[in-house]
């Protein structure tokens, strides 16, 4: 099996897609990786170097800003891509019909993938549902089927931004379609994804190298809650430090773990500094895995406060390692926990909501160790990474071999 595997940019990845992509290598798959650039920002994870990624990665040239510059190079091309791949060409244009926002970096991708020159492969396997829409003439080029691969900001920003119509093309054209929730799904189906092609598949986390540890307070020790993501706005890190005031004002003695990086980093740092908590913030920055999981074990509950999700990985993460959760309840969170006996749910963007959760769990110390328990146990049962991976390769074979998407949940042995 050879998988051409597409993703935005390289080598800077999250955890759910290296866990992927390691374990297709692991399972025999012949993955070659694609990026649509290079990002060398922020920690560079032990498993590029173990599997030895750089080798397997080619990193296509970022377009231009100016639109001239992309106009030219796609007029000087594309004349001889319409004679040897017209097929390509033609799908390609008509995904840049379809989104015209990205019409300029379509078709700049599009003489990007015709000139890499690569042996036809069994699938191609794109992570982020525009970048699906960008490998539409890659079905051709390289004689493939299409899989697409949906996370989160693609299906529910993307679309409010561009329209609900700009994945139509490559809806009509891809061979299947995974999503990481219940949610996610629905609204798939909303935007004209056909339910024949839609796979319900969750990312996972090693939750067999996330060590177990039973929570337990101290009266020496400060209530340390834990936070792991890009600083963006979206993952609502700004509603976790406001609820800090209540906590601070009640007197809890607390600390906040902010691990991760991102262009809000300074507009946090400052929002502390004004709220009169700036004393128990810490903020980590970018760290490895390896580092991410000691600081969870470390400390007592998890937050996650995100305002928009797909299915974070980190919430796994969280739980596995033994922590009790607050989280938003939203897209795909709740399915990635049980309220009321891995952690809870709170509104989205509710400081008050946070810190009342909070406050109830401080209070309640002697809760900490079932909520983690059962925590460990759900993310065993539903969410382990090697049993998920097993699953992907299945699911290639299937759409190889000339199956819908879809029917694959019936024919399957993997859970879901």
């Amino acid at each position: 099996m050879r998988v051409a595997y597409v993703i935005n940019r390289f080598p800077n990845q999250p955890p759910a897609v290296l866990n992927q992509i390691t374990g297709l290598i692991d399972r025999g798959v012949s993955v070659e990786l694609f990026a649509l650039g290079e990002d060398r920002e922020g920690i560079r994870h032990g498993v590029y170097d173990r599997y030895d990624l750089s080798s397997r990665a080619t990193c296509f040239s970022t377009p231009r800003r100016q639109w001239l510059h992309r106009a030219l190079r796609v007029a000087q091309s594309m004349p001889a891509t319409l004679i040897t791949q017209p097929r390509a060409a033609a799908h390609a244009l008509q995904a840049a019909r379809a989104w015209p926002a990205q019409r300029g970096i379509i078709l700049h991708y599009l003489q990007e993938i015709r000139a890499s020159g690569t042996p036809p492969y069994d699938v191609v396997h794109c992570q982020w549902g525009d970048i699906g829409n960008i490998c539409v003439p890659a079905k051709f080029l390289w004689k493939a089927k299409l899989l697409v691969s949906f996370r989160g900001r693609d299906f529910h920003a993307l679309p409010k931004r561009h329209g609900a119509g700009i994945y139509s093309k490559m809806f009509d054209t891809a061979d299947g379609v995974t999503v990481v929730s219940e949610q996610g799904r629905e609204t798939l189906l909303e935007l004209g994804c056909p339910p024949e092609k839609l796979v319900k598949h969750y990312s996972g986390t090693q939750v067999r190298r996330i060590p177990f540890r039973e929570r337990s307070m101290s009266d020496r020790e400060p209530v340390r809650l834990i936070s792991v993501a890009r600083l963006l706005e979206l993952k609502g890190i700004q509603w976790a430090i406001r609820c800090l005031q209540t906590l601070k004002r009640a007197n809890q003695r607390v600390e906040y773990h902010i691990v991760g990086d991102g262009e809000m980093r300074g507009s946090l740092q400052k929002l502390a500094v004004d709220l009169g908590v700036d004393d128990i913030v810490h903020f980590h920055g970018s760290r490895t895995w390896e580092e991410i999981v000691q600081l969870m074990l470390d400390c007592h509950i998890g937050v996650v406060p995100s305002l928009h999700e797909g299915l974070p990985g980190v919430l796994l993460e969280l739980e596995a390692s033994g922590l009790p959760v607050v989280a938003s309840g939203v897209g795909g969170i709740p399915e990635g926990m049980v309220e009321g006996e891995t952690g809870y749910l709170v509104p989205p963007g509710d400081a008050d909501a946070l810190a009342e959760r909070l406050l109830d769990l401080i209070a309640h110390p002697e809760g900490w160790a079932a909520m983690g328990a059962a925590g460990r146990r759900y993310v065993e049962s539903n969410f382990d990474v090697e049993l998920l991976n097993d699953h992907l390769v299945r699911l290639y074979h299937h759409v190889t071999n000339g199956n819908p998407a879809a029917t694959f949940l019936v024919s399957s042995t993997a859970p879901v």
